[in-house]
């Protein structure tokens, strides 16, 4: 359920997703996700928010942030999304919007909710079928969160603030692998 701009405040964790428009792809090959990530170490301002779990898929993304200031993390977001539409467009010589509709944001009040959706967003490309392992797919933050890469702008510190997670991590990805409620509760 997306949420009202005036309801973001400092110190919450937020749930950012969207999808292409009419069922296409947003990433077509390696070097989309790459302008996009680029896009996002570009814009990322760790006096602001922190990237706790990032997934790039090829018709939409998810991202996990935590405010750390005023200024809501959906500027952050916008920023990047403006400037990755005007590329794809160019690109691929269409125009208009790339997205189905507004960017969806949740509130994640909780820190099983929370737990469960970084296992979420990380094993998503395994649900989609597309890798084996969420350490397989390039475009998520698993890897950082699995201290093997430094690629994508991630705020260690806060990952350390759920060590417990950290040592389930196997163990809730499976738990949510197939979970249909789960799936239902974020959608």
């Amino acid at each position: 359920m997306r949420i009202p701009h005036d309801q973001f405040k400092q110190g919450n964790t937020y749930h950012l997703y969207n999808h292409a428009v009419f069922g296409s792809l947003l990433f077509k090959d390696n070097a989309d996700y790459k302008i996009c990530l680029k896009l996002i170490k570009e814009h990322h301002d760790c006096r602001s928010f922190a990237i706790m779990a990032l997934c790039l898929m090829p018709n939409h993304y998810h991202i996990l942030i935590k405010q750390l200031s005023e200024t809501p993390p959906f500027e952050f977001m916008n920023k990047v999304w403006l400037r990755y539409a005007k590329y794809y467009n160019k690109r691929y010589a269409r125009h208009g919007s790339i997205f189905a509709g507004k960017a969806q944001h949740k509130l994640v009040d909780y820190e099983v909710y929370m737990a469960q959706l970084i296992a979420y967003i990380h094993n998503n490309p395994v649900s989609a079928g597309i890798v084996q392992l969420p350490g397989d797919w390039p475009w998520s933050t698993f890897q950082e969160w699995a201290g093997k890469r430094t690629l994508i702008p991630y705020e260690r510190y806060i990952s350390e603030e759920y060590i417990e997670y950290l040592e389930r991590h196997a163990e809730l990805l499976e738990s949510v692998k197939d979970d249909r409620k789960f799936n239902k509760l974020l959608f």
